[in-house]
């Protein structure tokens, strides 16, 4: 809802005494930390996104041109890897609709604005805005040089490998990684992600000088709401189609008669109602333990109830959502978790 939304959802987290960053009127407001002052310490936070719309992301002024307000943005560049069929087809394409480069043989190419690569598996590879990045980890240290503990957050949808669609969870982008051990090496305690809806992996990253810190590569949804609503006019013409398929007389669907096909065809699988509560327990300076607590949404319940996050009490059930994280992490490439499970939660061990 443009910089008027923003505005709004800022008055609102205010009033209700809630801390955030990311996003502000002006550039460096976007990129600044903000803190919370707790009985015993202060709590730094630092925000930002590297998924988001065109125009969403704050801009510093430059020359003439004034800044603009927005969300501090961490800009993408994105290579496909192909498998050698997939990477024939592509050539083939691009020879059909840009000819002068029919001639053209090798390992890599582009089209329609997408650069490819041949590989062995199919994946996604990104890199990072030096100048954003270099902005991102200034703000980091800033943090470090004014608080006690120092979290680093990311709203961000890529993903690298498993991405398969809907009905699997998908597996956080590799890019993510440098960046978290960019953000600890740089004086962050703790590094989050979410964005994509379903639990990934967890790393205790042992940083050559800051030591043993958690990074949560994907914490799901810890609320749900099956209802969107007001929708935007573009989102129902965009999906005429949906409508037209699923009622008789689209002109009298409501919101939630275009968000309820829509659900189904994204988010209609348990997963994406359950999720954890990560506590991150620290000694003497360094992280000790990391305790997970389950959670479920209610997946399958009315509406009234759906999407309010409950602990979860059956151990199967737990050891379940668990399971979720054990499964990203050997996806993901990371070492397997030291997990001791003890009724409803389950302790990792660094």
């Amino acid at each position: 809802w443009g910089i008027e939304g923003m505005q709004e959802t800022g008055r609102w987290l205010d009033q209700a005494g809630i801390v955030h960053a990311g996003a502000g009127d002006t550039h460096g407001a976007a990129r600044a930390p903000q803190y919370l002052e707790a009985a015993h310490a202060r709590v730094a936070l630092i925000s930002l996104a590297s998924t988001f719309r065109p125009t969403s992301e704050s801009l510093p002024a430059s020359g003439l041109a004034p800044g603009r307000p927005g969300i501090s943005g961490l800009h993408l560049a994105a290579v496909l890897h192909v498998p050698p069929a997939a990477l024939r087809a592509l050539q083939a394409a691009r020879c059909a609709v840009q000819p002068q480069h029919c001639d053209e043989a090798g390992t890599a190419g582009e089209l329609f604005g997408q650069k490819f690569r041949q590989a062995e598996d199919a994946s996604a590879s990104y890199s990072m805005d030096p100048v954003d990045l270099a902005e991102i980890l200034q703000s980091v240290r800033t943090a470090q040089q004014h608080a006690d503990f120092v979290i680093v957050a990311i709203h961000s949808h890529e993903c690298s490998r498993n991405c398969e669609g809907g009905d699997t969870p998908a597996g956080a982008a590799d890019f993510l990684r440098q960046l978290a051990h960019d953000a600890i090496d740089s004086g962050a305690d703790l590094f989050v992600a979410t964005g994509n809806h379903n639990l990934g992996a967890i790393e205790v990253y042992d940083s050559p000088a800051r030591g043993k810190r958690p990074v949560f590569y994907g914490l799901g949804n810890f609320f749900w709401s099956d209802i969107q609503e007001p929708l935007p006019a573009d989102l129902r013409r965009g999906n005429g189609a949906t409508l037209a398929a699923a009622w008789e007389n689209p002109a009298k669907a409501t919101d939630y008669d275009l968000t309820a096909p829509l659900n189904t065809q994204t988010f209609a699988t348990p997963f994406t109602f359950q999720s954890v509560l990560a506590e991150s327990r620290f000694a003497n300076g360094e992280l000790s333990a990391i305790v997970l607590h389950p959670v479920e949404e209610g997946y399958g319940n009315s509406l009234t109830t759906s999407g309010i996050p409950q602990l979860v009490s059956d151990t199967a059930e737990a050891r379940e959502i668990i399971g979720q994280v054990v499964l990203q992490n050997e996806r993901f490439g990371l070492p397997a978790l030291d997990i001791r499970y003890s009724a409803g939660t389950a302790t990792v061990r660094p």
